[in-house]
């Protein structure tokens, strides 16, 4: 049997287990599900499709070779796939290349990658392409008898235009995965379906300790007997978890392209198979943006793939695992989002909002000269003998706190409110009610009936701490591009002295304009006179920093010993305050 490498530079290439072995693999355990496992022959009604060619479908590069056709080519899709910038072009040359090195000719091998394609096309997991409106308001598909916009031409909502003007090509286009095919991929191979089901169920957590899914409490509610899996089999459980988030996949940041690729995970897969084999992730699509901007909603794509989820549920599927059909039941069980994405998957008001939080009742408050949301009831999750709690100077509202954190949100409140938004018709009255409420309509993930938002989703707060520490050093510093408007702020707030009106008059046009003529003297034409400039000067703020602070903060920064384990090193980073947050964040992605 065949495995991934997953180290020492394979760059994603097929290799024996062996190879996998001798390469040092860290994971013991790893080791031992792949060597005690059987490879399992599926019967042909049983798999749907053929993951990879059988014995007799096998074609050898040459007679006498030991090497055959489709694992070269997967090879070569492979390492097109690890590496980031290659091109289709450069693809279909090293495919060319390879067949031209290969000494003994005739061989089978193909000459480009469209006749590769005629190879493998039938292994490969099938997709769906579905027109999609260019504002991202519905799929041309087919939902329900009564929801049937295959065959228009006008997006049945906004009234857009679906194809281009003058031909039958759609403006934008969503490629889809099917779910069905991926998961009989996986449940069909011994070694995949023993990871996932099997996984390091015997290792345990120490007490107390939280090292995966399985050791939290979510876990034995999902598989106790009114949990979602109570009724279940072990084998036939697929509890899901959903990722997704906007990237640019250009080098050059200057193009502008968003792209939100949409990924499900195995839960029951221990984390670190999970995350490092890949075989514990689904990519389902890569939903792309029109033109230059960014989907305006994923509603339509995330409405696929639970419809699609729903229908799995209840249907028979073959587990090499236990080497029989047994009946599965899906669910997406939990979500981990950053801010923005949370607010598209859930169809939330968003971070700049007066409604901001998902998970409670808070309201903040707007700032006209920051054109900013300000949440102020950070002293509500204070103890309440916290000296910060009596204090009456240092805070904007000049008062002591004696309040508690908001409640948490209602869930038949927020369907109530999800419900009230859809009623309404006019766009002022929706833009009225989100405002007040924070909800903007029903979500997808609403139609699985396990699904309870407040407890099975987690916003990704990952890069929360590079951009406060970036936020931070550019105030204190002075490097914020609104630095006046902050200070002018804290001025309102009564944090710092009221600034002060400076009049002068600007003589400088006076030195670079031409001397009037004798006729302009007699005429008094285009006499100069003084421009008067009012400035308004801002005194120094107590948290800001000097010239000369600066340079002495920069010394105590090239004083500070890193561990050998982080990768930052001493640097100028109060003159340069754009470097740490770049490491910060380099430092997560790793």
């Amino acid at each position: 049997m065949d495995c991934h490498c997953i180290s020492y530079g394979c760059r994603g290439a097929i290799k024996s287990k062996r190879t996998v072995f001798n390469h040092g693999e860290r994971d013991k355990r790893l080791q031992d599900n792949l060597k005690t496992n059987q490879k399992v022959t599926l019967p042909p009604q049983e798999s749907g499709f053929k993951f990879w060619p059988s014995e007799s479908e096998r074609v050898n590069l040459f007679n006498g070779s030991k090497k055959y056709v489709q694992l070269e080519i997967a090879k070569k899709v492979a390492t097109f796939v690890d590496n980031n910038g290659h091109t289709k072009d450069s693809l279909d040359k090293s495919i060319l290349a390879y067949k031209q090195d290969i000494h003994v000719t005739p061989n089978n091998f193909p000459a480009s990658l469209y006749e590769a394609k005629k190879w493998i096309g039938k292994y490969l997991l099938p997709t769906d392409t579905y027109d999609c409106c260019i504002n991202d308001c519905c799929l041309f598909r087919k939902i329900s008898d009564s929801k049937d916009y295959s065959k228009l031409s006008k997006c049945p909502i906004c009234n857009a235009d679906r194809y281009i003007e003058g031909r039958k090509i759609a403006k934008k286009r969503i490629t889809y995965i099917r779910l069905k095919e991926q998961l009989q991929k996986r449940f069909g191979e011994a070694s995949l379906a023993k990871l996932i089901h099997a996984g390091d169920a015997q290792m345990k957590s120490p007490q107390g300790i939280l090292r995966d899914f399985k050791d939290g409490q979510a876990w034995r509610n999902w598989f106790s007997n009114e949990g979602c899996f109570g009724d279940t089999d072990v084998a036939g459980a697929v509890p899901l978890g959903f990722s997704t988030d906007g990237l640019n996949p250009n080098k050059n940041i200057l193009i502008q392209k968003s792209l939100w690729p949409v990924f499900l995970s195995f839960l029951a897969m221990k984390g670190k198979y999970r995350h490092v084999l890949g075989m514990g992730l689904i990519l389902v699509s890569i939903i792309p943006g029109y033109k230059t901007a960014e989907p305006k909603s994923l509603y339509p794509l995330l409405e696929l793939m639970v419809d699609e989820l729903l229908e799995l549920t209840g249907s028979t599927m073959y587990n090499a695992y236990v080497n029989a059909p047994v009946e599965i039941k899906t669910s997406i069980l939990h979500s981990v989002c950053d801010i923005p994405a949370t607010a598209k998957v859930y169809s939330l008001a968003g971070a700049a909002a007066l409604r901001a939080c998902p998970f409670c009742n808070e309201v903040g408050v707007h700032h006209k000269i920051l054109c900013k949301t300000v949440h102020l009831s950070n002293r509500a999750y204070l103890d309440t003998d916290h000296p910060l709690r009596e204090c009456d100077t240092r805070f904007p509202d000049h008062d002591r706190c004696y309040t508690v954190p908001p409640k948490r949100i209602d869930p038949e409140c927020e369907k109530q409110a999800r419900t009230d938004y859809e009623e309404l018709q006019k766009k002022t009255h929706k833009k009225n009610q989100l405002k007040q409420s924070g909800f903007a309509g029903h979500y997808p993930f609403e139609k699985d009936p396990n699904h309870v938002r407040m407890e099975q989703s987690t916003v990704d707060t990952m890069h929360t701490p590079a951009d406060v520490t970036e936020t931070v050093l550019f105030t204190i510093t002075g490097s914020i591009d609104n630095f006046e408007k902050v200070k002018r702020q804290e001025a309102e707030y009564g944090r710092i002295p009221k600034p002060r009106i400076v009049h002068s008059v600007d003589k400088s046009h006076q030195s670079t304009r031409p001397k009037p003529t004798k006729i302009q003297k007699k005429s008094k034409q285009d006499t100069p006179t003084t421009a008067p400039i009012t400035k308004v000067v801002y005194p120094k703020a107590p948290w800001e920093l000097s010239q000369c602070d600066i340079q002495l903060a920069d010394k105590a920064a090239l004083s500070i010993v890193y561990p050998p384990t982080c990768d930052l090193d001493q640097d100028t980073y109060f003159t340069k305050p754009k470097l740490l947050k770049v490491k910060m964040d380099h430092m997560l992605k790793v």
